[in-house]
């Protein structure tokens, strides 16, 4: 992985982005809601762009409701200057239906953009591509 972070960011950060994943994996919306920022973009594979932290939330909170989510992050890297961060990571995840049924892992790639306003928030979430495992 490659990691360029101002040095006394790069704990902040770590902090933010394990906390981002933790709050997927528990479908926790009050501490998702604090790590994106009001004007966020995201871009899920087969969606339209959501745009905005309400709208991010909403989507994300009906399919919380119907499945429960494991999404595991592997970095490829990290491009910091101390405000504004640029994360590669590859993800695999794991959904299973309230009924019980696992469906297939999908993996992927994702980029995420954050930005220190004052704490890091997720700017844009880009998943640049994926696959389905049958």
């Amino acid at each position: 992985m490659t990691d360029r972070h101002h040095p006394a960011e790069a704990g902040a950060l770590e902090a933010s982005r394990a906390l981002l994943q933790a709050a997927f994996n528990a479908g926790d919306l009050d501490t998702l809601g604090r790590l994106v920022t009001d004007d966020v973009i995201w871009l899920a594979a087969g969606q339209p762009p959501w745009v905005g932290r309400s709208e991010v939330l909403v989507r994300l909170g009906g399919f919380f409701e119907r499945f429960d989510y494991r999404f595991e992050l592997e970095t490829s890297g990290i491009d910091s200057d101390g405000l504004r961060a640029v994360e590669r990571s590859n993800f695999v995840s794991h959904v299973t239906t309230g009924t019980g049924r696992v469906g297939p892992p999908h993996s992927g790639s994702v980029v995420l953009v954050w930005v220190r306003r004052p704490d890091w928030r997720v700017a844009a979430y880009l998943d640049i591509g994926g696959t389905l495992f049958t």
